[in-house]
Order: structure tokens, then sequence, then C-alpha cells
């Protein structure tokens, strides 16, 4: 039956284009450029210190900022193969690519802090996107890859936040004006018992602006811990 599936539905490799096994959505070759984030890297966004390593591995734009988030842990370095992924599958409704990214970002569990972390008392949840965007789109990236991923590691998932109205794309805006532009746009959602610790999902970390929003709505109504989870860092 699979090869006569593989016969009439052939796979081939998002990257490349060669034919691939019946249902990968990469080859072996191009899988080799994901690239899972091993060097030194900034204990709080991530970001790879490149040579430039701080006594305390923290990079020099997180030292002196406050964040409600206790650190991020992404997966994989960001480079043009994970790029064009996450771009298929966000904006050309590359939905047939979920289950790859969800196996991508679940390398965050290898990061030695949450290797070695008890989660019996945590929740996954998303940033979330404003109904009107979703709709656009077809769907909520970062909720979708949360409940997979959810599926995947057994560690529950609850919907915790909504954005209340649309906000402009924070890309290209500066520092003050992303902060600005995410002011009282993110509630708890007002129904659902909040728990004390949650692993916050999106697809990539840029600046940190929209999950320190998220981790600060979060804490200000009662969550004790937030560890933010994204594919890679712009």
């Amino acid at each position: 039956m699979k090869s006569l599936l593989k016969f009439i539905f052939p796979s081939f490799c998002e990257v490349c284009q060669q034919e691939t096994k019946f249902g990968q959505v990469v080859c072996s070759e191009c899988e080799s450029h994901f690239v899972p984030l091993t060097e030194e890297y900034c204990l709080t966004c991530s970001e790879k210190l490149r040579g430039k390593t701080m006594m305390d591995r923290r990079c020099i734009h997180c030292r002196d900022q406050t964040f409600h988030f206790e650190y991020v842990v992404t997966a994989y370095e960001m480079n043009p193969y994970l790029r064009h992924f996450i771009h298929t599958f966000k904006y050309m409704k590359g939905l047939y690519l979920t289950d790859f990214l969800v196996k991508c970002l679940s390398e965050v569990f290898h990061e030695p802090r949450l290797l070695e972390m008890a989660k019996e008392d945590w929740v996954l949840t998303s940033v979330p996107i404003h109904h009107i965007r979703e709709r656009g789109r077809g769907f909520d990236q970062a909720k979708l890859l949360a409940t997979k991923l959810s599926k995947l590691q057994g560690i529950p998932f609850q919907a915790t936040l909504e954005r209340v109205y649309p906000t402009q794309q924070q890309t290209g805006l500066r520092k003050k004006q992303r902060e600005g532009n995410l002011k009282h746009a993110i509630k708890v959602i007002e129904s659902e018992e909040l728990p004390d610790n949650v692993f916050l999902v999106d697809d990539v970390y840029t600046t940190g602006t929209t999950v320190n929003e998220c981790a600060k709505v979060l804490k200000s109504a009662g969550v004790e811990r937030v560890i933010v989870l994204c594919l890679a860092r712009r």
C-alpha cells in the first residue's frame, strides 16, 4: 500500500526537490544543514556568542535588560534551510511541514537546563495571534506547534493568552515602537485557571518584545515561571 501511495504521491525534499522516502519532507543531505544550537550561546536569549563569551554567559544585549521570562531555549541555529521551512510553513500554508518542525522544536528539551528539569508541574502554551490574522493565515502557527509538541512530549497544553486587538507586524519596528505596539494587546483568558509554570512556545525569537510581554501578562496574573521555547533565534 505504501509503495502504491508513493507511486501516486511521490515525496520530494522541500529544499532541493530531490525525491525522498515516502512522507519525508527533507532529504538526508539537506537535513544535515539543520544545526542544533550546541555552541556557546547567551543563557538568556540563546544568541550565539561567537567568540565573545562573557564570564556569566550573557550577551551584551541582555545584561542590562529586564525580562519577565526566565530564559529562551532555541532548538536550532537559523540558516537559509530552516528559514525556508519556517517561511513556507507560516506564510504559504505549508501545514505538511508541521510534523517535521515539531520534531525540530522538540530538540529544545536536550538543552542541559531542561534536560535536568522535572516537567510534571509545567504546561505548554503559545504566543497568541489575533483572530483576524489567524483567519487570513488559516491557522495559528505557534498554537499548532505547541499542541503537537504537547502530544510528542507528554506535557499538557493550555491556551492561556489571547490577543484582544490586531497589532502592526513587529518586523521593522524600533524597540520602543514594538513595546507600544503590544501595550494592552495581550491578555489572559479569564476563564482559565493558570498553572504555576509555563513553557511559552513561538516559532522564532527575534527581539523578545512579544514573548516578554506575554510573560509579563502571565506573571501579573499569578504564573511563577515562564520559559520560552522557539525553533530558532533570528
